[in-house]
C-alpha cells in the first residue's frame, strides 16, 4: 500500500485512480489507509530527523509482517474481554 501511496502522491493522484472498478466506499477506505500510511512514514522520519540532530540513532524500523486469522482472534477476544469493541 505504501508504493502505491508514493506513486500516487508523486503523480498527483488518488490511489484508488490506480484500482479501477471499486466503488466509492472502497475507494474511500483505500484513499484513507494510503494517507493514514503517508502520515506515519512523515512522522517517523520527523523523529528520526530529532534524534540525529541530538546526536542520537534513529529507531530500527518495525517489521510488521503477516498475522494469522487465529492471532487475529485471539486479539479480538481480548479487546471483547476488556470491553473494548
Amino acid at each position: 500500500m505504501l508504493r502505491l501511496a508514493v506513486v500516487a502522491k508523486e503523480f498527483g493522484r488518488r490511489p484508488s485512480d490506480y484500482m479501477p472498478g471499486m466503488g466509492q466506499y472502497e475507494a474511500f477506505c483505500v484513499d484513507e489507509l494510503c494517507a493514514h500510511s503517508l502520515m506515519q512514514l512523515r512522522e517517523q522520519a520527523q523523529k528520526d530527523a530529532e534524534a540525529r540532530a541530538k546526536g542520537q540513532r534513529p529507531a530500527e524500523p518495525v517489521q510488521r509482517g503477516p498475522v494469522s486469522l487465529e492471532w487475529l482472534e485471539e486479539q479480538q477476544n481480548k479487546r471483547k474481554a476488556r470491553g473494548k469493541q
